[in-house]
C-alpha cells in the first residue's frame, strides 16, 4: 500500500471511530434524558463538532476510492489521452481550489487560536483543535488531488475510471 493511501485509510478509520463515539454519546444522552430527565453534559455541543471532524477526516478516502459524484457523460466518449488531460486539468483546478480553502482555514484557525475561541454550551469547548482537523483534512485531500493530477498528466495510456491515487 502506498504511503498516502495508508494515511488516508488511517484518517478514514479515525472518522469511523468518531462516528461510533458520537452514536454511543447520543444513545447515552437519550437514555439519560429518559431515565433522569437530564442530558449528558456536552454531548449535544460536541456532536456538531464531531460531525465536522468525521467529514473532513474522510475527504481523502472519498477521493482515493472515487466515491465523489462524477459526471462521465463527456469523458467516457473521449480518446484516452484527451480524457487524461481533462482529468489532469480537473485535478489541478481542484488542488488550486483546495489550496484556497486551506489558506482560509488557516486564517480562521490562527484567529481562533489567538483569541482562544470557545463554544459556550453546557461545557466550554476550544474551537481551534477542530479547525486544525478541518485544515488537515483539506490538506490531505489537496495532496491526493495533486498526486492524481500528476498521474493523469504523465499517463501514456488511459488510466481507467477506478484509478488508485
Amino acid at each position: 500500500m502506498r504511503g498516502h493511501v495508508h494515511i488516508v485509510k488511517v484518517l478514514a478509520a479515525a472518522s469511523s471511530v468518531i462516528v461510533a463515539i458520537l452514536a454511543v454519546g447520543t444513545f447515552l444522552n437519550v437514555i439519560s434524558r429518559a431515565a433522569f430527565d437530564s442530558p449528558v453534559p456536552g454531548v449535544v455541543d460536541l456532536a456538531a463538532l464531531c460531525l465536522v471532524l468525521a467529514v473532513f477526516l474522510s475527504l481523502g478516502e472519498a477521493e482515493v476510492s472515487e466515491a465523489h459524484v462524477r459526471m462521465q457523460i463527456f469523458t467516457s466518449r473521449m480518446r484516452p489521452r484527451l480524457r487524461n488531460a481533462v482529468r489532469a486539468l480537473a485535478m489541478a483546478i481542484s488542488t488550486a481550489f483546495l489550496g484556497l480553502m486551506i489558506w482560509a482555514s488557516y486564517l480562521r484557525l490562527y484567529r481562533s487560536f489567538q483569541s482562544k475561541e470557545v463554544i459556550i454550551g453546557t461545557i466550554p469547548l476550544n474551537v481551534w483543535p477542530f479547525r486544525f482537523v478541518v485544515m488537515a483534512g483539506l490538506f490531505v485531500m489537496a495532496c491526493i488531488c495533486l498526486i492524481k493530477c500528476i498521474q493523469y498528466a504523465t499517463a501514456a495510456t488511459d488510466t481507467g475510471e477506478n484509478h488508485d491515487a
